[in-house]
């Protein structure tokens, strides 16, 4: 299951990592810096490992090594049989990565969304080699509303696109912004198909297949109330799936959770304020792993 090897190397000192989980192959791309910290970027459900790029390089100018992942089914991740979604492997597989990587040194994991609820879910799992976890715009008590907003818009567009300009205009309605002249990076989203058309770059088996609803709810805070380390949530204030509910309900379970609001950002807290996003993970990270800016742990 351990089986890992590293890619050529792409631009920046970012090296391709293929690792060999549990009924699935994970994708992702490394900046390492030996003997430094790790920190591990789990995208949200729908996105890939790319939305973290800027977060990577950010990370390892202030110290650290830094690995972002394609979840399971997304991605250059493969997409594995509906058996193979329950949410322990999604965390097994971030154990795993913090394993191979982290072996004696300090190991964060910072996830978006549903990747940020399978970052608590790894750390609180017996043996965790996770010393941290920065949860980005999610508790375990989401706003219904909000979650079912994005539900909605992940399972739209199943006959695809047939360009990417169109596909711009999708998200751009989607999010309530001008559609923008660019669609330069879409394409890390999206795969054309035979058909010619553009699918997004994720299974939909995934969402179909995870637990929903009151199971999914009992796991994730049974997760928050046993894990004891440093806990940060950033929080979009124009977030509509994040509420004061849902924040002191975690609250509860975890005493020591920082919070962080992130002023002009929804649910999409790093694509809104890149800037913010990093300070606040930054200093969070830095504080509890003790790394002096510039890469001196």
């Amino acid at each position: 299951m351990r089986d890992m090897h590293a890619e050529d190397k792409l631009g920046s000192g970012m090296e391709k990592l293929l690792i060999k989980a549990r009924g699935a192959t994970i994708a992702g791309d490394i900046k390492r810096r030996p003997g430094a910290p790790v920190v591990i970027f789990s995208p949200g459900g729908g996105q890939t490992r790319h939305s973290w790029r800027g977060a990577v390089e950010a990370m390892w100018a202030k110290g650290f090594e830094a690995i972002s992942l394609d979840l399971r089914g997304h991605g250059e991740s493969s997409w594995p049989d509906e058996s193979h979604y329950a949410l322990g492997l999604f965390a097994e597989d971030l154990n795993l990565v913090a394993r191979t990587f982290g072996e004696g040194r300090l190991v964060g994991v910072v996830g978006a969304s549903f990747g940020g609820m399978m970052s608590l879910l790894a750390a609180a799992a017996p043996n965790s080699p996770i010393g941290a976890v920065a949860m980005v715009d999610v508790v375990p008590r989401v706003e219904q509303s909000g979650a079912m907003r994005i539900r909605g818009f992940m399972l739209a567009h199943a006959e695809g696109f047939s360009s990417l300009e169109e596909a711009a205009t999708a998200i751009a309605e989607y999010r309530g912004e001008p559609v923008p002249r660019s669609t330069a990076g879409l394409e890390k989203n999206l795969r054309r198909r035979d058909d010619g058309r553009w699918y997004w770059h994720w299974d939909p088996k995934f969402l179909w297949s995870i637990p929903r609803g009151e199971e999914r709810l009992i796991e994730l805070e049974q997760a928050a109330a046993s894990y004891r380390g440093p806990l940060l949530l950033v929080h979009g204030l124009k977030s509509d799936v994040v509420g004061e509910t849902g924040v002191q309900a975690l609250k509860e379970l975890a005493p020591q959770l920082e919070y962080v609001d992130v002023a002009q950002a929804g649910h999409m807290v790093v694509n809104d304020r890149n800037d913010a996003f990093i300070d606040a993970v930054g200093d969070f990270l830095s504080r509890n792993f003790a790394v002096a800016a510039g890469g001196e742990a």
